[in-house]
């Protein structure tokens, strides 16, 4: 539980900086680009202004409306050389319908302004702006991968210190929830003892022996709930102890299944199941039973009267996926998830059933220990809960 807490501290606070961090870069980007863009096109109305260009990055050209050249100032190459590069961006000048604008293909920027002795066409390189530019992204990209990482290490420290409280408080929680079971069971043993002895006895009266059956069922319950509350104290600890190993999925849900037949013949509810042959799993093979028992418990309790419980274990391409289904009141979609809270009980649904809403809390834990999830569908035509495990060859 803690771990999840400080993988999500870290994930948002590493979010939203990161996010920060990358819209500064942004702005920055932005910022120094349209400043470049500014100082070229004051570079460019200065060289129209005075006639002639102020520094080597800059030409002016003077041309007629139809690509005639007049004349080349302050043009850094061999004008003779180049004559063919200067024709062909002041004729692309000279086309454009905007009086400024770039010529990406010859890096260069251009203003075009009317005059009485021509057309004046100034232009100024953008290759040194494009490469400061392309610089600044690559040194951005570098303070941001530093930044992040730096900023990863002291969010998992800040999460450490931050959930301390949380965590001291939810252990001592935790240790009294064992320590509290632990001590509890010993009396409530020694009420079902007691109890056992009483409904053994002659000298106790039929009308007695009532009230005592009452306080060994309500003992039993008492047991049972302090048995899931332990169960809970162990699967919330941060590295439980399990012992995995290969087990035959099908051997385990039939002999389960063998034991709960009479069960639901006793309650009148109709029991049927369908269980693929040789489908092995890696898991612990109590909890897989714990799980499967649950299942059925929950079924029996919330199935209607004299209605239907079916359970099927099927090999789906490589996975063994267990379903349990019962017809009955369907759980509302509002409610499906939180029927594996603990202690929760879908009002409509659970009022008239016994037991104190642990058993699918558990099945979760024990789902989620063998690296997977149940899935619940519930309808007017009953409800299903379906889980799926990875099988094992051989």
């Amino acid at each position: 539980m803690i771990k999840p807490l400080r993988r999500k501290f870290v994930i948002i606070s590493m979010f939203f900086v990161l996010v920060v961090m990358l819209v500064a870069f942004c702005c920055n980007y932005a910022f120094n680009k349209a400043n470049m863009y500014d100082e070229s096109i004051a570079v460019m109305e200065q060289t129209i202004r005075d006639g002639a260009p102020k520094n080597l990055k800059t030409f002016l050209v003077v041309a007629n409306n139809y690509g005639g050249i007049f004349q080349i100032r302050g043009y850094p190459g061999s004008v003779a050389e180049d004559i063919g590069h200067i024709n062909a961006v002041v004729e692309t000048a000279l086309k454009s319908s905007s009086s400024v604008g770039e010529i990406a293909e010859a890096d260069l920027r251009y203003m075009r302004s009317g005059s009485p002795v021509g057309v004046l066409i100034a232009f100024t390189s953008t290759a040194e702006e494009k490469i400061a530019l392309k610089g600044m992204i690559y040194f951005s990209f570098y303070i941001y991968f530093c930044c992040s990482l730096v900023f990863l290490f002291v969010s998992i420290y800040l999460a450490k210190i931050t959930t301390k409280p949380v965590e001291k408080s939810f252990n001592q929680k935790k240790q009294l929830i064992a320590d509290a079971s632990h001590e509890l069971k010993t009396p409530v043993t020694a009420i079902l003892a007691s109890a056992d002895v009483l409904l053994s006895s002659d000298t106790v009266s039929e009308e007695d022996k009532s009230f005592v059956v009452a306080i060994k069922e309500s003992a039993a319950d008492m047991s049972t709930l302090l048995a899931n509350m332990l169960t809970l104290a162990k699967s919330d600890d941060e590295k439980p102890v399990r012992m995995v190993e290969t087990v035959d999925f099908s051997n385990l849900a039939t002999s389960v299944i063998l034991g709960y037949e009479p069960i639901f013949f006793e309650s009148g509810k109709d029991f049927r199941y369908d269980i693929d042959d040789g489908l092995k799993i890696k898991g612990n093979e109590g909890e897989l039973r714990q799980l499967i028992r649950i299942f059925l418990d929950n079924a029996k309790k919330y199935s209607d009267e004299k209605g239907t419980v079916f359970l099927s274990l099927k090999a789906v391409k490589d996975r063994a996926v267990l379903t349990v289904y019962n017809t009955g009141t369907p759980i509302p979609a509002d409610e499906i998830d939180k029927i594996f809270d603990r202690f929760y009980r879908v009002d409509k649904v659970r009022s008239t059933a016994s037991g104190y809403g642990l058993g699918l809390s558990i099945a979760k834990s024990i789902a989620e220990a063998h690296s997977t999830k149940i899935h619940v569908v519930s309808n007017e035509n009953g409800t299903s809960f379906a889980v799926s495990f990875k099988s094992e060859k051989g």
